[in-house]
C-alpha cells in the first residue's frame, strides 16, 4: 500500500491519470484544499462564494487533471484555473450590480461635457481595440495589475515569475498597449 502523503504532486498527478486512483487525487485535495479557498476569499472577497469556487474547482479538476501534459506544472495550472475562475465570478457580479438612483439624481447637477465625453469614449474603444489583438498573458498581467490593483508581489505568485519579470512583462505590455492605441 503506498503512502500518498510521501508522494511529491507530480507523482500523485502521474498516479491519479494513469489509474484514476481516487486516493492519489484526496491526497492533492488534501494539499490544496484550503489553499485555493483562502485564494478565492482573497480575490473574491466573500466566503461562501470562496467554497463554492473551491468545491467546484476540485470536481473540474478531476476531469481535466487527465489533459496536464506536464504535471510537474500542477500547482501553477491548479491556481491559473482558480484564479481564471474568481475572475469569471467577479465579471458575473458586476453585470448585476445596481446603481442606486439617489446617487444617480444627486450627481445631475454636474455638467455634461459633450466633447470630453465623446472623447473618452473614443479612448475606451481604442483601449479595447488594443486590449483585444495583445497576448492573453499580456492582457492578464495588466488587468491584474491595474484593474484588479495587484501588488507586484501578488503577480509574482499568480503567474510564477521573479519580481523582475513581472516588471519586464509589465513594462513591454504597456509599451505594446500604447502602440496599439496610436
Amino acid at each position: 500500500m503506498t503512502n500518498f502523503k510521501l508522494l511529491t504532486d507530480t507523482e500523485l498527478v502521474i498516479i491519479y491519470q494513469k489509474k484514476q486512483d481516487s486516493m492519489a487525487f484526496g491526497e492533492l485535495y488534501n494539499r490544496y484544499n484550503q489553499k485555493v479557498f483562502l485564494y478565492g476569499v482573497k480575490l473574491l472577497k466573500d466566503r461562501a462564494t470562496a467554497l463554492d469556487l473551491t468545491q467546484d474547482l476540485f470536481i473540474k479538476i478531476a476531469t481535466q487533471i487527465k489533459n496536464l501534459k506536464e504535471p510537474v506544472t500542477f500547482v501553477k495550472w491548479l491556481f491559473r484555473i482558480a484564479h481564471n475562475d474568481c475572475i469569471n465570478i467577479l465579471k458575473k457580479q458586476s453585470k448585476y450590480k445596481t446603481t442606486e438612483w439617489s446617487l444617480t439624481y444627486d450627481r445631475v447637477e454636474e455638467q455634461f461635457d459633450e466633447e470630453n465625453a465623446l472623447e473618452k469614449e473614443d479612448q475606451m474603444n481604442r483601449l479595447t481595440s488594443a486590449m483585444n489583438i495583445m497576448s492573453p498573458i499580456d492582457q492578464a498581467i495588466l488587468m491584474g495589475k491595474y484593474y484588479e490593483k495587484k501588488s507586484v508581489a501578488e503577480l509574482q505568485t499568480i503567474y510564477d515569475l521573479s519580481e523582475s519579470a513581472v516588471k519586464m512583462r509589465l513594462n513591454r505590455s504597456r509599451t505594446r498597449l500604447k502602440k496599439a492605441m496610436e
